[in-house]
């Protein structure tokens, strides 16, 4: 059976964690505006449909990925892990759902107060009876095995987690037998310590964009980009791209690579 109540109170976080949840808690709209404009480079359609392009050919990414279960394995019943909880009527948990072959769909993420918001949306939508909305540090706390997952699914989410060797450890203990594991992640410099040649190179694109499509809500114009300090960037999220120049390493110990696209 599926709980009511998805969640119980517990130790409120403090310190660099409390920073952490109170920052994604408002994370739709940090990316989106709450008149529509989109703040965050990947939330642009045309973004969009280029990594879907990247990752499967043009295909619709879902079936692309399920693409990757044995002929033999049946396409009903699944149960799902989603690590990363999005805001919206439109995300990828919705679309999982939507694929009708999942009976039960887990969403894991550190932020309470968007789970919470989460899971109306899901129940206005007619979902919430096959979804659960669980409130986990990864950092600190293992996932939830319970019976495993035929699909665990991460979106820009991996690279906020330290504990790397542990997490990879328990998404091959969790998966059943033919399941898959997707990620779509960051694995670029830690810290996000781009190279000057990086650096160079994102301002010279940036100084061929025209000046309309380069202006935030306020109408003010980016024309240079830069590379944050390590302490500016743990300031602002301590633990934004924590390891992520390790992920796929650390992963390829835990987990057999059926594909990578890069």
């Amino acid at each position: 059976e599926i709980p009511d109540h998805l969640f119980q109170q517990k130790q409120k976080p403090h310190g660099a964690e409390s920073k952490i949840v109170s920052k994604w808690n408002q994370s739709d709209t940090v990316y989106v505006a709450r008149d529509g404009f989109k703040r965050y480079w990947e939330t642009l359609e045309e973004v969009w449909r280029y990594q879907v392009m990247m990752i499967s050919g043009g295909k619709c990414y879902l079936e692309h990925t399920f693409s990757f279960f044995p002929e033999n394995k049946k396409r009903s019943d699944l149960t799902g892990l989603i690590i990363g909880c999005n805001y919206g009527k439109d995300t990828s948990q919705t679309a999982i759902i939507r694929s009708n072959i999942f009976k039960e769909l887990t969403v894991i993420d550190i932020a309470d107060d968007l789970l919470v918001r989460q899971k109306a949306l899901t129940d206005e939508l007619e979902f919430g009876h096959m979804m659960n909305f669980e409130c986990l540090d990864l950092n600190k706390e293992s996932l939830p095995k319970k019976d495993g997952y035929d699909f665990i699914h991460a979106w820009g989410t991996i690279h906020h987690i330290e504990r790397l060797e542990g997490l990879f450890a328990e998404i091959n203990d969790a998966l059943h037998p033919n399941g898959i594991f997707s990620m779509r992640e960051y694995i670029g410099p830690s810290y996000l310590q781009f190279t000057d040649q990086t650096v160079d190179l994102v301002n010279r694109i940036l100084s061929t964009i025209p000046d309309h499509l380069k202006m935030d809500e306020h109408g003010r114009i980016k024309n240079a980009s830069w590379r944050p300090t390590r302490d500016e960037i743990i300031t602002d999220d301590p633990s934004e791209a924590v390891r992520s120049d390790q992920i796929l390493s650390v992963a390829e110990k835990y987990l057999n690579v059926l594909a990578c696209k890069m």
